[in-house]
């Protein structure tokens, strides 16, 4: 599969395609998970957009822990 106007191949797709699920996946989880508070789920999900990649791996890292309520 080749995207003409982009000139994309097959491994160009798997490497723009594992990203942009990542983040999407993280977006979800940010919003699913109930010991988070609402105020940090908005910051989560800002940085993540910002920082797609960096962003998810710093909120599996540090991010994903339960909210002192």
């Amino acid at each position: 599969m080749n995207i003409l106007f982009l000139n994309l191949g097959k491994n160009e797709m798997y490497f723009l395609a594992i990203p942009i699920l990542l983040v999407f996946y993280t977006i979800y989880h940010i919003i699913k998970n109930t010991n988070m508070l609402p105020q940090n789920k908005g910051i989560w999900i800002v940085l993540v957009l910002l920082f797609n990649f960096i962003g998810c791996l710093i909120y599996f890292g540090v991010g994903n822990k339960k909210a002192d309520r």
